[in-house]
């Protein structure tokens, strides 16, 4: 068509790669020959990293680098997508720590924020990979265990999730105790979207709360 634009890749005189904008236009004489080919091109690091930085700041928590309530949505809706295909199920753990005021009140919300950082490192060591943590805000954590291929299992990553928590953290020089109180929501028992399935797993948290922070099942059974 006489012009063509795209990203290519580029060497500096010192031999290091970088993305480069290429523009290239052709030229013809009065006759309609070809005569020439200019390229434009300008390095496109900028820009590459200027897009990366808005897919994070857009799908992830920057306190704790996890997904945020956006990502947690979209995988959510892809677990429960899959499950409809094949028939397992999905399972959603809402998660609350207990007790965390108090850390902000008599340590500084500098430490409270480390503390978060480190509990979101201790939960996604307790998970597969294949599974989602996400943050929602404050302390509260929601889990996507998609392929579930029996409800109990759900049960045995909440225990996971507490055996991750029950050792003491050590920031900023304070031993800091930090339990979290789980409920559960199962696909498709529960509900069949991230409304639904996130409500019931939240509530499910509240019952978990005021029952002895024992993990409970939507319907505070567990």
């Amino acid at each position: 068509t006489g012009a063509w634009h795209g990203e290519v890749s580029n060497s500096r005189k010192d031999g290091e790669k970088y993305p480069e904008w290429l523009s290239i236009n052709e030229v013809r004489d009065a006759a309609g020959a070809i005569t020439h080919y200019i390229g434009i091109f300008s390095d496109a690091t900028a820009r590459k990293f200027d897009g990366r930085r808005l897919h994070f700041v857009v799908h992830y928590d920057a306190l704790t680098e996890l997904p945020n309530r956006v990502l947690l949505a979209d995988r959510l809706g892809q677990a429960v997508a899959a499950a409809r295909r094949s028939g397992e199920g999905v399972a959603v753990l809402f998660l609350d720590l207990d007790n965390f005021k108090p850390v902000n009140d008599t340590y500084g919300h500098e430490t409270g924020d480390k503390l978060l950082q480190a509990v979101a490192i201790r939960l996604r060591g307790a998970i597969r990979e294949t599974d989602t943590l996400a943050r929602l805000g404050g302390d509260e954590f929601v889990l996507v265990v998609p392929e579930l291929e029996y409800d109990g299992y759900a049960e045995v990553v909440a225990g996971k999730c507490r055996a991750a928590l029950a050792e003491p953290f050590l920031v900023d020089g304070h031993e800091i105790r930090c339990s979290a109180s789980l409920g559960i929501a199962l696909y498709p028992r529960d509900g069949d979207d991230y409304a639904s399935l996130v409500a019931a797993a939240d509530h499910a948290m509240y019952a978990a709360k005021e029952g002895g922070q024992r993990p409970a099942g939507a319907e505070a059974s567990g």
